[in-house]
């Protein structure tokens, strides 16, 4: 009888162990998912910034806004007119302008290369045109150079400036062709 009595003493001993709390497996209760907030963003307003404006000049400020001669490409051994546009782009008059064209690949004609123009206002501009030889040393070349050189004065007697541009003149390819045979000459006897 006390086998009897040791077996239901371990069989609740055993029940009792396994329904420990340590043993014993939960369930979680359900936890709440925070909700997102809405997220106020701030843009910037944008401010208007001022551009500012291409410096006027307040002396004469003389450029070759643009050239050009006629018959493009140049043939060596040609003549040609060769025309400048003069821009005064400052804030002053310019005057006593003093226009020199030099080159080894071109000659100047008629005038020695020299044009002069009394005045040239604030914003104005003025085309000059120079008759040229292209050289016939130019063969076989693809461009050849001329440089502009302008002198002037401020209409107040401020001030003497110069300025100097290289042009550059596409030039006429030759045509050499395909070679093609000849007969040789041979001397009578």
């Amino acid at each position: 009888m006390k086998t009897r009595l040791i077996l239901p003493l371990i069989v609740i001993l055993v029940l009792a162990v396994a329904a420990s709390p340590a043993s014993l497996v939960r369930a979680q209760e359900p936890t709440a998912t925070p909700t997102p907030t809405a997220i106020r963003t701030i843009t910037p307003t944008p401010t208007l910034t001022n551009t500012p404006e291409p410096p006027v000049y307040a002396r004469p400020m003389v450029v070759i806004s643009s050239y050009g001669a006629g018959q493009n490409p140049i043939e060596p051994g040609h003549e040609f007119d060769l025309q400048i546009n003069l821009n005064n782009s400052g804030g002053a008059a310019a005057t006593n302008l003093i226009i020199v064209f030099t080159s080894t690949d071109f000659y100047p004609k008629e005038t020695g290369g020299v044009h002069a123009v009394s005045l040239l206002g604030a914003g104005s501009s003025r085309t000059i045109t120079q008759r040229m030889l292209a050289t016939e040393d130019l063969w076989g070349r693809s461009l050849g150079t001329v440089t502009v050189s302008v002198t002037y004065n401020s209409v107040d007697g401020s001030g003497s400036f110069s300025e100097t541009f290289q042009l550059t003149i596409d030039l006429k390819q030759p045509n050499w062709g395909p070679l093609a045979p000849h007969p040789t000459p041979h001397p009578q006897e």
